[in-house]
């Protein structure tokens, strides 16, 4: 992955704090070793790091300024089945006598541990820590959280968030498709934003057991977690199937504006949502093998601003809705 010092450079550069993946053990160090290589990350972000001949204009690193802070969560998606790390947790649970969620909690304690270490004393008030989740099964988070209690502060906590079409529609559109040849019920680009508008709604009784789950963990100073996305945004992964041609040039509509600003947003706030990073201000300029993410197209793609009430069409309808986000709550 990105050394730390290239993600603080970025958080500098545009004035963004930093939620940092820590990495598994990947190469199954031993205990000190693994705790060496956390605490020597977690100082060059604090403190930058040395000139190294032909990297960075010969320049040092700078540390994450000061005004920033820094998140810290234990590697990524650790629920996920197709990660790697998943299947390192688990063979470190059987032998530990672990379940999954205790073994991942052990690890997120000891993450947090030594972060607490090196953001210490008038570097404390920066940390943060995280606990990510999975959408679509609360009890994961909810036992991660039980293994962790009482003494683990946790400052946020959450799953990612996406919205795309409906299973249903997409089976109808992929009905009698024959590779790249045809596809007679393929969808226009604006129905596919419709099925997705109509799929949001099933969000929200999954964004709210994960709020009073989130709620629901009281740290060891009295306060609670902030109930935060660790991703977020439209999903419409089609891959190669025909009906990712629509899928991507959904993605330009005006239409996409009100739909994250009218019904996604609306969603995330009436659900207690504090927090979204959104996923991710890069994304490819095709269908890809996955499906279009992301707020652009490309990287020198511009949109005006600040951007108006009404959305002008220029052609990055999300970008602009990220930037006019987050609209107030009212009292």
């Amino acid at each position: 992955g990105m050394c730390p010092e290239y993600q603080v450079a970025l958080c500098n550069a545009v004035g963004a704090n930093l939620h940092f993946n820590v990495p598994h053990n990947a190469n199954d160090l031993s205990d000190e070793d693994y705790e060496f290589f956390l605490r020597d990350a977690f100082t060059r972000i604090r403190d930058g790091s040395p000139a190294v001949p032909g990297v960075n204009g010969g320049q040092p690193f700078a540390p994450l300024a000061p005004h920033l802070s820094l998140t810290v969560e234990f590697s990524n998606e650790t629920w996920n089945v197709g990660f790697p790390v998943r299947a390192w947790l688990r063979a470190r649970a059987l032998a530990n006598g672990l379940t999954l969620e205790q073994q991942i909690a052990a690890e997120v304690r000891r993450v947090f541990a030594v972060g607490g270490e090196g953001f210490s004393g008038p570097h404390a008030a920066r940390l943060r820590r995280y606990v990510g989740g999975c959408l679509g099964d609360a009890s994961f988070l909810r036992n991660v959280l039980a293994a962790l209690a009482p003494d683990v502060q946790v400052d946020a906590a959450g799953p990612a968030c996406y919205f795309g079409p409906r299973p249903a529609d997409i089976e109808r559109w992929l009905l009698n498709a024959e590779g790249g040849v045809s596809c007679p019920n393929c969808p226009t680009p604006e129905a596919v934003i419709e099925s997705a508008r109509s799929r949001i709604q099933d969000l929200d009784p999954k964004l709210l057991e994960h709020q009073l789950i989130v709620q629901s963990y009281v740290n060891p100073d009295g306060s609670y977690p902030h109930f935060e996305l660790y991703e977020a945004g439209a999903s419409f992964a089609a891959g190669f199937q025909p009906w990712g041609k629509p899928a991507s040039q959904a993605q330009r509509l005006p239409a996409m504006y009100d739909l994250y600003v009218l019904d996604f947003v609306r969603a995330l706030m009436e659900s207690g949502v504090d927090i979204v990073n959104w996923y991710s201000f890069m994304t490819e300029g095709n269908q890809g093998s996955a499906g279009p993410f992301g707020h652009w197209e490309r990287m020198d793609q511009t949109i005006t601003l600040p951007v108006p009430d009404v959305y002008i069409d220029e052609g990055v309808p999300k970008a602009a809705a990220i930037y006019r986000l987050p609209p107030r709550r009212t009292p």
